[in-house]
C-alpha cells in the first residue's frame, strides 16, 4: 500500500470540480478508481518536473509512485474540455505531456506552463482566456442528476460524447458510483450510502463499486485496498 499525504481542495471556479496535491512518503502503488473528468496533473518525482493529462476511464487504474514525489493538479468539472484534442488517443489513459523545451510542456498543440499548485485557478482562466479549455453548457445541464433533457435525446448524447468521450448514461453510472464511494470512505452505513447514492439497493450499489473501483462496499468502508 502506497503510503501518502493527500489534500483536496475547493475552487470556486465553475470549470474546476478541484484541486488536489500528495506528497508521497513511502514507495508503493494503489488502485485510482475510475473517473468521468478530464485532469491535469503537474509533479516532480526524483528531481524530474512532469505533466500529465488524465482522461476519463470507465475501469480502476493501477497507480504507482517513489518516496519523494510530489504532485498536484486540477480535475475539471465533467463539461469542461481541451479544445483541438483527439480524445480517442487519451481516453482511459494518462497521457504524459512532452517538453517545450523551455521549461514547459505541450498539448494539443499549446504551450503548457510548469504551474505551482498556487498557480492553477489562474491557469486555468488563462487557457480559457485563450479558448484552449472550453465549457459545454448543454452538456452540464444534461449531466444533473434527475436534470431534464435540455434537446432533443439524439443532440445531447453526441454532445456529451463529443466533450467527455463517454455516453452519457456512462457519466452519470460513473458520478452516482462516485458519490457512494465518497459515501462508504466517511463511514456512511452501507443502505444508507446505496439509497443516497441513488442506486435501487445495495447489490446494485455492490456491482457498480466493484466496476468503479476495484473493490466491495464493504472494503472501501472499512478503508482496505
Amino acid at each position: 500500500m502506497l503510503k501518502r499525504m493527500y489534500a483536496e481542495h475547493p475552487s470556486p471556479s465553475p470549470l474546476i470540480r478541484s484541486l488536489w496535491e500528495v506528497d508521497v512518503t513511502h514507495d508503493g502503488s494503489w488502485v485510482s478508481p475510475a473517473d468521468e473528468f478530464w485532469g491535469l496533473v503537474f509533479g516532480v518525482d526524483r528531481g524530474e518536473r512532469t505533466a500529465e493529462l488524465v482522461g476519463p476511464s470507465l475501469d480502476p487504474r493501477p497507480m504507482s509512485a517513489t518516496a519523494g514525489g510530489r504532485f498536484w493538479g486540477v480535475e475539471f468539472e465533467a463539461h469542461v474540455f481541451w479544445h483541438g484534442l483527439d480524445k480517442a488517443d487519451v481516453l482511459g489513459a494518462i497521457h504524459l505531456l512532452p517538453s517545450s523545451g523551455d521549461g514547459g510542456f505541450v498539448l494539443a498543440g499549446t504551450r503548457v506552463p510548469f504551474t505551482p499548485l498556487d498557480g492553477l485557478e489562474a491557469l486555468v482562466e488563462t487557457l480559457v482566456a485563450r479558448g484552449v479549455i472550453v465549457a459545454e453548457p448543454l452538456v452540464a445541464l444534461a449531466l444533473r442528476p434527475g436534470g431534464p433533457v435540455p434537446g432533443s435525446e439524439r443532440t445531447v448524447r453526441r454532445r456529451v460524447r463529443h466533450v467527455t468521450g463517454l455516453g452519457r448514461k456512462q457519466v452519470q453510472q460513473l458520478q452516482r458510483a462516485r458519490t457512494a464511494y465518497r459515501l462508504l470512505q466517511l463511514g456512511t452505513p452501507l443502505a444508507a450510502a446505496a439509497a443516497e447514492a441513488g442506486f435501487a439497493d445495495q447489490a446494485h450499489m455492490t456491482r457498480s463499486l466493484r466496476v468503479f473501483a476495484g473493490r466491495t462496499p464493504a472494503r472501501i468502508l472499512r478503508g482496505e485496498g
